[in-house]
């Protein structure tokens, strides 16, 4: 009786198995469906799409659209490089550095400050769209890379100190009061104990504040500009559907635009994965 009632769990067992495969191959197909899908047009010739289906390998496949979306997509492209890592460079450090400061220090109003920074989280980029124009206009920042640096930076910084800070608390603060009582200053036990540590927290805010940024449209439309040599990559790109509408040439652009994300998250995405199962632990 034991036995058959082993078997039949054993057979419950891999079914369960079976099905959850089924599902994660579903989940992935219809995931990679579309990137399938744009890749393909990108390589067949404008005539060729009109008359295919949209699933099928071209017949004659092209990558002069690959070359001339580079040489559209060139300059916005440089540009979205520059001030995407120059933000997350800033953000980072400033976030990862006011993380300490909120999850291993004491001080008066520590948890009000804390809470009126993170609202800045919440809050729609079209609240303060208009009056964050005026101000980078007085500043002479609109329509440059250093403005769009610093917009980014200021506006990651409050989830960057977040990210961090819940990392931060699983340090053990014994490790921090005994370099405490050495003598060991805020900046020594931030570099010697805090950093060593941080290294998945870090890869992972870095990954997201590279998809955030680089992805974002309103900030660059409004602050980089459409016609400004700080134009980002994702308003040249939306800019290619004006006039006579090329997919091949559209898909091309949109599958360059995507790769730095795909090589971010490939180069680093062990670190993010290191990253959340620390914090679940």
């Amino acid at each position: 009786m034991m036995d058959a009632r082993k078997i039949l769990g054993i057979i419950r067992a891999r079914w369960k198995r079976i099905l959850v495969y089924i599902f994660l191959i579903a989940f992935a197909v219809a995931f990679l469906l579309p990137i399938w899908v744009a890749l393909m047009a990108s390589i067949k010739p404008i005539e060729e799409i009109e008359t295919s289906n949209p699933l099928s390998p071209p017949r004659s496949p092209t990558f002069e659209t690959y070359r001339e979306a580079v040489e559209r997509l060139g300059r916005p492209l440089l540009n979205s490089l520059a001030f995407t890592i120059g933000a997350v460079l800033c953000s980072v450090l400033i976030g990862s550095w006011m993380g300490y400061v909120f999850s291993k220090h004491r001080f008066r109003y520590k948890e009000t400050l804390f809470i009126v920074l993170i609202a800045g989280t919440f809050l729609p980029y079209t609240t303060i769209i208009f009056p964050l124009f005026r101000t980078m206009g007085t500043l002479g920042l609109v329509g440059s890379i250093p403005g769009m640096v610093f917009v980014h930076t200021v506006y990651g910084i409050p989830i960057c100190t977040l990210l961090f800070r819940n990392f931060y608390t699983h340090i053990p603060n014994d490790r921090i009061e005994r370099a405490r009582k050495k003598g060991a200053s805020d900046w020594e036990i931030y570099r010697k104990i805090i950093l060593p540590a941080s290294k998945p927290a870090i890869i992972s805010v870095m990954i997201y504040q590279f998809t955030s940024i680089w992805n974002d449209f309103l900030f660059g439309l409004v602050l980089g500009g459409a016609e400004s040599q700080a134009m980002p990559v994702t308003v040249a790109l939306f800019g290619m559907k004006s006039g006579f509408f090329r997919w091949n040439l559209l898909m091309a652009s949109a599958i360059i635009v995507i790769l730095p994300l795909l090589v971010t998250y490939v180069l680093l995405h062990r670190y993010f994965v290191m990253a959340v199962v620390e914090e679940e632990s």
